[in-house]
């Protein structure tokens, strides 16, 4: 009788030569004892576990070859380095029984070609499954706690390299996560678009898959290049199967603020989530995100209360008249009558605000240029800001090593507790430093900044985008022009002139009959979007 033997073995590639080689011998010598037993192959997995049949790839191929009638008895040591789960070791015991092949379980003494081997079988595998259960809570208790020490999990990410459980920068892939970062929340560019300029300029993502939308989504979502680390945000609910799911609060987070340092600023990070979430909102309402223009998003209808759109006309004499139409007018949605701006106008009208209607420099400073030089001042201020993350680990690090002290018993709960103390006062004072800093950093806006953007090139599109909060336009070429932190602005613009000019005068008396309900479906349209983007107080959300 043809006999094979099946087992499972070490990951370590020495190990795995002993083990196997022992294994053998252990089979050999076994079928050597029995007359008229024929030793045949040895099948084997590594050591993954044996809940999952599906990838235990040398368990199938011995299935498979029974099934071909290349032997008539298999053996193997124990149901447990067979199946850790019911169901799979009666079903396959149940299959090769049916193709004339037993298996004989040599230190669980069952042999399934007895008429109680399915009995005592059934039971031994409830027992190796209830075995592998709490396995599996163990593993699962004893990674929860090293989460909870600042152990990392997983692979390596752009910018990073993980050492011993440890993440550290590597600079010259941060520099990439810095450019992907800006180019998101402070230029406005869409993920897609951020993809296609890195792939232009040679840059090479982690694992050299090229880069997409998705890949740009997961960096900018990753609170790993701020310094902080969340874990546990996929689950395996069940052992036998193994499938991971995204954990949707059925299992707390771990989550360690200031954990390693980070590659962009706090301010930067929180800036980017508003701004994914101002977009995901946007998509759900159905309206596409736009980021090819200074003002996209930002111009709405002072008759209907809809944004306005983006449309261009190429004439025959091969000009091209760019404009701005109610979003209304372009799907046919309402038969709103409401104006179209042109492009050159629009700018030509918030150039006038900015320019004979700005408030003291002071004011203009505190209001407006203070929070955008911050968030560039707080890019340069970069390393400083890591150095301070980094003795805050240290510290943390020490913290969490006075429990590891109090529960070997070195130390008193009364000593744990005067230690955790002076830690906690020392991390309090590192984050005093911190707002100290800020402060003076603010202090630090250069005179030539202010003065260039002071001066207001007409063509500033991108100064523009960053201070203009909102436009509305109504009947009549009446537009009111809302700037962060600035009081709204109502112009009366006339038609283009010959020589390209626009003549903007001041609206100081503005009436429409119809104004106070416009104000109305603009302010819920406005706030819909606002509120959803997360947005803070006026003069630091720049969109």
């Amino acid at each position: 009788m043809k006999v094979a033997a099946y087992c499972r073995v070490s990951t370590d590639q020495e190990d795995q030569k002993n083990s196997l080689k022992n294994q053998k011998k252990y089979f050999q010598e076994y079928i050597s004892r029995e007359t008229g037993w024929e030793f045949t192959r040895i099948y084997y997995d590594e050591g993954i576990s044996g809940t999952q049949t599906r990838r235990r790839k040398g368990f199938l191929e011995m299935i498979k070859e029974g099934q071909e009638g290349t032997f008539q008895l298999v053996l193997t040591k124990e149901v447990s380095r067979f199946a850790r789960n019911t169901v799979d070791a009666l079903f396959y015991t149940r299959k090769l029984k049916e193709w004339g092949i037993g298996v004989l379980f040599t230190l669980d003494h069952i042999d399934t070609r007895e008429q109680d081997g399915e009995l005592r079988l059934t039971l031994m595998a409830g027992i190796a499954q209830e075995e592998s259960r709490k396995i599996s809570q163990r593993v699962k208790w004893g990674q929860k706690r090293s989460m909870e020490q600042g152990v990392v999990f997983g692979r390596e990410l752009l910018g990073y390299e993980l050492e011993k459980g440890r993440l550290r920068i590597k600079e010259e892939e941060a520099e990439i996560v810095r450019e992907i970062f800006c180019k998101y929340t402070i230029e406005g560019k869409g993920t897609g678009r951020i993809a296609r300029e890195l792939e232009e300029e040679g840059y090479s993502s982690k694992r050299g898959a090229g880069w997409s939308a998705g890949v740009i989504a997961r960096i900018l979502d990753n609170e790993k290049y701020v310094g902080d680390l969340c874990q546990g945000k996929t689950m395996t609910p069940d052992y036998l199967t193994h499938v991971k799911k995204k954990n949707q609060g059925e299992e707390p987070l771990v989550y360690l603020k200031e954990h390693h340092p980070g590659i962009i600023s706090r301010s930067l990070w929180e800036q980017t989530g508003q701004e994914r979430e101002r977009r995901r909102r946007n998509s759900a309402r159905g309206e596409k995100y736009s980021a090819r223009y200074w003002c996209s998003g930002k111009i709405y209808c002072g008759n209907c209360g809809n944004s306005y759109v983006s449309r261009k006309k190429k004439y025959a004499n091969g000009t091209v008249y760019h404009g701005w139409r109610c979003g209304c007018q372009v799907t046919g949605a309402s038969s709103c009558k409401n104006p179209s701006v042109n492009e050159k106008t629009l700018k030509e009208a918030v150039w006038y605000c900015l320019h004979e209607l700005a408030p003291p420099k002071e004011k203009l400073t505190k209001d407006i240029l203070e929070p955008i030089e911050g968030t560039r001042e707080g890019q340069r201020k970069q390393s400083q800001g890591n150095h301070r993350k980094e003795t805050i680990r240290v510290l943390q690090e020490k913290k969490r090593r006075t429990i590891d002290l109090a529960l070997e018993g070195i130390i008193s709960a009364e000593e744990l507790r005067q230690q955790r103390q002076w830690y906690e006062q020392q991390i309090e004072q590192v984050y005093r430093q911190e707002r100290s800093r800020n402060q003076e950093t603010k202090k630090e806006i250069r005179e030539e900044k202010l003065k260039e953007i002071l001066d207001f090139r007409k063509e500033y599109e991108l100064l523009y985008g960053e201070i203009l909060e909102k436009v509305t336009v109504f009947p009549d070429r009446i537009l009111q022009i809302q700037f962060w932190g600035l009081e709204a602005r109502t112009l009366k613009i006339g038609p283009p002139k010959r020589n390209g000019e626009t003549k903007v005068e001041i609206q100081e008396n503005f009436c429409y009959s119809g104004k106070k309900d416009a104000d109305r479906k603009v302010e819920r349209t406005y706030e819909s979007k606002r509120e959803k983007s997360g947005a803070g107080r006026a003069g630091t959300d720049f969109r």
